[in-house]
């Protein structure tokens, strides 16, 4: 039985030195809602890791190569902290910052950038970017942005180490100008926009001739530039012939 024992051992220690090495790959400090902190090994950077942070609410990736040490990343939920956000601009996600840091030197000198996702919470089709928190200029900063309408999801990419980041959303002006047109709406005094809320009343009036309707916003588009609203038939033929297909309007929420 001892001789069986003594055999055993070798492997316990080998399974229990591969388990310590798998580990330290990917070392979890904690994550615990507020704040997801990660150590990232040489190997793993090497092939890109992904971290998840308050139930996938926002992901931070590490791109392959990115950096040439291990690295610490800390990703925390923050607050607007007495920030103001940009005029016309409007906070639909949570605020996060995330902070990298090389446990052999630092500041980190990124070759390629990290992307990040952010879950936002809107129900139109505004135009949304991720931001990041500019302390020299005292103003948050635009980061070139993609939107994932079906996931609810903004993602953009930086070769900043550390930022506070958000999804902001731009505010339609109450009062618009641009083409409107006509469709064949399952509803009548309907409208289509992408700015405002379904349910929204919006006054549209034809800047050649004055006359003005109100209708309801029921729809989403018009997907075509220089058009800001798809009116029904019926809307449409009260400001403007249909055979005319395209007229320039003032739009006015109220």
């Amino acid at each position: 039985m001892s001789q069986l024992m003594l055999q055993n051992k070798p492997k316990k220690v080998i399974l229990t030195a591969i388990l310590v090495v798998l580990i330290s790959a990917i070392s979890v400090s904690f994550a615990e809602g507020q704040e997801t902190v990660i150590k990232i090994d040489k190997n793993t950077i090497n092939r890109g890791y992904t971290i998840p942070h308050n139930d996938n609410d926002l992901r931070f990736a590490v791109t392959p190569g990115q950096v040439d040490q291990e690295v610490e990343v800390t990703v925390k939920n923050r607050s607007l902290e007495g920030n103001s956000l940009p005029s016309q601009k409007k906070l639909v996600s949570n605020i996060y910052s995330f902070d990298m840091l090389g446990k052999e030197y630092n500041p980190l000198v990124t070759g390629r950038p990290s992307w990040i996702a952010l879950h936002y919470n809107a129900t139109d089709y505004s135009r949304k970017s991720i931001y990041y928190w500019n302390g020299i200029k005292n103003d948050w900063i635009k980061l070139p942005s993609s939107t994932d309408t079906e996931g609810d999801y903004v993602r953009a990419t930086t070769h900043l180490p550390y930022s506070r980041v958000a999804v902001l959303e731009d505010v339609p002006e109450v009062t618009m100008h641009g083409g409107a047109s006509w469709y064949d709406a399952p509803t009548r005094q309907s409208a289509a926009m992408r700015v405002f809320n379904k349910g929204d009343m919006v006054r549209v009036t034809n800047l050649a001739n004055g006359k003005s309707i109100e209708v309801v916003i029921a729809d989403r588009g018009p997907y075509i530039n220089g058009r800001i609203i798809d009116l029904s038939t019926d809307a449409f033929s009260q400001i403007a012939p249909l055979s005319q297909g395209v007229t320039q309007v003032k739009v006015e929420k109220f």
